[in-house]
């Protein structure tokens, strides 16, 4: 076997053992430059998460006052139709005696 390995030139081992780094390097960068991604991705999702939630809760407090607004106007609304059947009735009671 030592025989055989002998007649190879000691620059195709040399050639070998480059080729072999590059593609070593080359495996190496891929899973770098994919754990990379990983973390951009990461960081994206989070970033969008946190204005999602808070475009939610801007929208949740927009929403909790439009509907302040409107329970008052309905309550005022009542109390007005209220009052005013109140009136009806007295006046009715009146005009009955």
């Amino acid at each position: 076997m030592i025989a055989l390995l002998k007649l190879i030139p000691p620059k195709d081992f040399f050639y070998a053992a480059a080729i072999l780094a590059l593609i070593a390097l080359g495996v190496r960068e891929r899973f770098h430059l994919l754990g990379e991604g990983r973390l951009r991705e990461a960081a994206s999702v989070a970033q969008a998460s946190e204005r999602l939630q808070a475009k939610a809760a801007a929208d949740i407090i927009n929403t909790n006052v439009q509907h302040a607004a409107e329970v008052a106007k309905v309550k005022a609304d009542y109390e007005n139709a209220r009052q005013a059947d109140a009136a009806a009735h007295v006046s009715d009671a009146e005009r009955l005696r």
